[in-house]
């Protein structure tokens, strides 16, 4: 079995999945939260009204409560599954971006934004790697591609698994839902 991330700013939905007779199989999802909610989720946002050394002391704290939210997510995913099965890797939307400096960050609003992103997948990925899991991580784009590659399906089949499983377990089964399970599934094969 393999976890399987699509993240946004604060939260993620993650997916368990593994493969049974050669069908996809949803072991688990859920929302999980990655930051208190007494801070901000959009932490360069929030910087930019602060004075350097505040805007940085509260970046830190942001990355700082996503690690402690991502470990309880992973271990909360970890025991939900344990029944059938240890998780094998984590999967996760989003390629992998370089933070820049905090000031270059600040100066541009869509590096801020990018910078926010990758604050969820990057404390995503490090929990998961403390834990022992290895991470895959992956653009949107390369779902369909990669799926083929690894899996064999087409785009076709991967759709008809979809439906199979929204049939079998019933909504919410939505595009989150797909590119995690999708990116879970690509994380499995490629752990294997």
């Amino acid at each position: 079995m393999a976890v399987g991330f699509a993240a946004h700013s604060g939260w993620a939905m993650g997916v368990v999945v593994g493969l049974v007779d050669g069908h996809l199989r949803v072991y688990n999802r859920r929302r999980v939260e990655l930051i208190s909610p007494d801070l901000p989720r959009q932490a360069y946002h929030a910087a930019a009204d602060l004075p350097a050394g505040e805007g940085r002391a509260l970046v830190a704290i942001v990355d700082r409560s996503i690690a402690e939210h991502a470990l309880d997510a992973l271990s909360a995913i970890q025991t939900s599954v344990s029944e059938y099965s240890s998780l094998a890797a984590v999967g996760l939307v989003g390629h992998e971006r370089e933070i820049p400096e905090m000031t270059a960050v600040l100066a541009s609003h869509a590096l801020m934004h990018a910078s926010e992103g990758e604050q969820y997948r990057r404390g995503l990925s490090k929990v998961a790697v403390e834990l022992h899991l290895p991470v895959y991580r992956m653009g949107a784009e390369r779902l369909g591609p990669d799926i083929a590659g690894l899996v064999g399906w087409s785009s076709a089949r991967l759709a008809d698994e979809h439906a199979q499983v929204r049939a079998a377990i019933g909504p919410p089964w939505q595009k989150d839902h797909k590119d995690a399970s999708a990116a879970a599934l690509i994380a499995l094969r490629s752990a294997a």
